[in-house]
């Protein structure tokens, strides 16, 4: 740290660069298709519901649960997508190649459409599949963004429906927190995503990202809380683990 620059009021961040990148790579790489340990959080509707987490989840079965999984994919996009050329590309593609299918993808969604399921990973889980739903974006040449879109519909109407519920902020510091910034952060990319599209108006937002426009409630959920310090990018005071 730069001498004086803590006393000055600097906040001081690290560089990164493309060897930090491979290392962040190289760990994210290293448990995204481990499967066990696993903290599997599902609801039994019967002895027919005692599955893996493989079985349950096709793609995020890894990182010791799902929303660290999702995480974890939305870390190594970013990377890919800052550092095109670094030593972990390869498999960084070959990773998405093999993972995101559209088979993979149906299971997952088969899972979110059970009845049980509705609640699932609210809203910590939603928010971070959103990020990574918009990081694939920056791949055009890729079917990954095209793959993934039965799930992106999926959590983008499930925020539809929550946020008109979500009257007051939850700021626990916990998953369960309303203000968490990845969850402010997904809110803007999805309004941002919308107001992007051209063309036709409406079946041309909806084909981003399955939604229709519903301003007030990101606007008023968002604004409340950029008020304590939840805008996107910043984790409010006592803020909990990602």
């Amino acid at each position: 740290m730069r001498a004086g620059a803590a006393t000055m009021g600097f906040e001081v961040r690290p560089r990164l660069t493309v060897e930090l990148a491979a290392r962040f790579a190289g760990i994210a790489l290293g448990h995204v298709t481990r499967e066990y340990p696993h903290a599997l959080t599902h609801v039994l509707d019967g002895p027919q519901d005692v599955r893996s987490p493989r079985d349950l989840h096709p793609i995020f079965f890894g990182s010791f649960d799902w929303h660290s999984c999702v995480h974890a994919y939305w870390m190594l996009a970013r990377l890919l997508l800052l550092f095109p050329d670094m030593p972990q590309a390869g498999e960084i593609r070959s990773l998405f190649d093999s993972r995101l299918t559209g088979e993979a993808v149906a299971g997952e969604c088969a899972y979110l459409n059970r009845p049980a399921a509705r609640g699932f990973e609210r809203p910590y889980g939603w928010a971070w599949f959103l990020k990574l739903a918009e990081a694939v974006r920056s791949f055009p040449d890729q079917p990954w963004s095209a793959t993934l879109a039965p799930m992106t519909a999926i959590f983008g109407a499930r925020f539809e429906d929550f946020l008109p519920k979500a009257t007051y902020p939850v700021r626990a510091g916990t998953h369960f927190n309303g203000c968490d910034s990845t969850l402010c952060g997904s809110m803007v990319a999805i309004r941002q995503s919308r107001e992007s599209t051209h063309g036709d108006g409406e079946a041309q937002r909806r084909s981003a990202f399955g939604l229709s426009p519903i301003p007030s409630a990101f606007s008023r959920q968002s604004g409340v809380d950029r008020k304590h310090g939840g805008e996107p990018g910043r984790r409010p005071h006592g803020g909990g683990h990602g």
